[in-house]
């Protein structure tokens, strides 16, 4: 039996529809926990394989709590995607997420950058194999995609407006889009190229793509607008030396929030950007 772990590693924390809190324990045990902030109590929900390496969770529509494995003991093993129930308490799900072994590698490592689109299809980043997944609602098979660009690191993801997946390629400073009605990638290079980008994607109300573009020496950071009627990338420069934005997210208002994690240059800062008078 897999010895318990002192520490508690929290990841990915998700409410769902009733308000209670979920989110996965990297620690050992890996662990799906639940919270419920009413009463304080906490439930642990020790993963199929207690190795199996966890990051994320999503939550469907219809409840169900959704856990791609990403990385476990030994790396050589099949990698899946794990469906809990929250009604039953059991892992009612246990899907491989690469049937056909389109990831020609043995040690393919696991998945995160998670989402679901508006048909309740899973998509998953292949972080350092250079694909992604989709798992189909409907059918209930799952096909891997791989990108064209050669060692790809596709790192965040989002949904746009018409299903199409968006993810920030962390070694190559480039968006990249799949289109899953004709399976096709679309690459989009921004001025400022190449570059460093991380979780990146972001979708705002006009369906723009947003993504944020770490500083080199003495090159400022960025934030990015793609603007899809147009195809053109627009930068904003960050007015902090040494920003590092880790990803971008659009509120209610289009307002764009990242977390600037630019250790050990400054503190670690949430900024805020407003694209109508252009404002950090």
């Amino acid at each position: 039996e897999l010895a318990q772990s002192r520490n508690r590693i929290l990841y990915t924390i998700q409410l769902d529809a009733q308000g209670n809190a979920w989110g996965v324990d990297r620690s050992s045990p890996n662990r799906l926990v639940k919270l419920d902030p009413r009463t304080g109590e906490q439930q642990d929900f020790v993963l199929p394989d207690p190795r199996a390496g966890v990051h994320e969770i999503l939550i469907d529509r219809d409840g169900m709590i959704w856990v791609p494995e990403l990385g476990g003991t030994p790396g050589t093993r099949a990698y899946r995607l794990l469906g809990f129930n929250p009604k039953t308490s059991k892992w009612e799900k246990i899907i491989n997420a690469d049937p056909d072994d389109v990831i020609r590698n043995p040690n393919k490592v696991g998945m995160h950058a998670s989402v679901i689109d508006s048909k309740g299809n899973i998509y998953m980043n292949w972080f350092g194999m250079g694909a992604i997944g989709r798992y189909d609602r409907e059918t209930g098979k799952v096909e891997v995609f791989r990108i064209p660009t050669n060692s790809a690191i596709p790192y965040g993801m989002a949904v746009d407006k018409n299903d199409n997946i968006w993810s920030a390629l962390w070694n190559f400073g480039k968006l990249t889009k799949f289109d899953p009605t004709t399976k096709q990638w679309t690459e989009f290079t921004p001025p400022t190229y190449p570059s460093n980008m991380r979780r990146g994607v972001g979708i705002d109300s006009k369906n723009n793509v947003w993504t944020g573009i770490y500083a080199a020496g003495n090159r400022p950071a960025k934030l990015a607008k793609l603007d899809q009627t147009t195809g053109r990338i627009t930068e904003f420069t960050i007015p902090r030396r040494g920003s590092m934005p880790y990803e971008a997210t659009a509120d209610l208002e289009d307002n764009i929030w990242f977390p600037d994690t630019s250790v050990p240059v400054n503190q670690p800062v949430i900024g805020k950007f407003d694209p109508r008078d252009q404002s950090f």
